[in-house]
């Protein structure tokens, strides 16, 4: 009977061991909540809801943290120019492939979201996106 009282405390032991690891609590980051390319930040400088290059964001759903490049990815009708495109909105082009183009403002300070809404009002422009750079992820 001890022995059979033993193994289920071992047994039932192991199970919540188990089980705590399934739990993984993170705090909470403190900060102004930013959505962003449809998915939900938080600023990790302060109250900051200007988006500007270098700003730190972190996911509340995974823990991940990114940075803002300061680049806006567009795709646009193939028959839009991307050079033309940058020289008539004050960008700097990046890279081109088919109708994608990256490009990104000189002054690093701009605010992204206003320019993100005005390029996407554009005629011809399907869709916008702000880059986001994912910490620890380095690229070639």
């Amino acid at each position: 009977m001890k022995a059979f009282v033993l193994t289920a405390l071992l047994l039932s032991g192991q199970a919540l061991a188990a089980s705590d690891g399934l739990i993984e609590l993170t705090e909470a980051p403190q900060g102004a909540e930013i959505n962003i390319n449809n998915q939900s930040f938080v600023s990790l400088e302060g109250d900051g809801t200007t988006l500007v290059a270098g700003l730190q964001l972190q996911s509340p759903a995974t823990g991940e943290v990114y940075t803002v490049t300061g680049e806006i990815i567009v795709e646009h009708l193939t028959m839009i120019n991307a050079t033309t495109f940058a020289s008539d909105n004050n960008l700097i082009l990046s890279y081109v492939r088919g109708n994608r183009a990256i490009y990104r403002h000189a002054d690093a300070q701009t605010d992204l979201t206003a320019l993100n809404a005005q390029l996407r009002a554009q005629a011809g422009v399907l869709s916008t996106q702000i880059g986001l750079q994912l910490e620890g992820l380095e690229s070639e």
